[in-house]
């Protein structure tokens, strides 16, 4: 059956949320963007993709890689924070 167009977008902006609060945990994240020095983020988010030797879903991602497992949680703050414009969060990056 089919998952759907809406339910599926929802999930990978609160993996991608996730993954934004942890790149900002590791790296200057928004001043690496800022500089245009992106090549950090590009590694990281290489290392990323390639984790882990069998694709086995993005849940499994956020165990292997991350060492976490999805946090509702974290996309609301940020869906909050861009509400408020607190927080500019790079989509096109996620």
């Amino acid at each position: 059956g089919s998952f759907g167009y809406f339910p599926s977008y929802a999930l990978g902006s609160a993996f991608g949320a996730q993954l934004y609060h942890y790149m900002k945990g590791q790296m200057d994240f928004e001043g690496l963007l800022r500089k245009g020095e992106i090549s950090t983020i590009r590694e990281f988010l290489r290392e990323w993709e390639s984790a882990g030797k069998e694709p086995k879903g993005w849940s499994w991602k956020m165990i292997y890689y991350l060492k976490e497992t999805l946090d509702s949680d974290l996309f609301f703050e940020v869906l909050q924070k861009c509400k408020e414009g607190k927080e500019k969060w790079h989509i096109s990056l996620l």
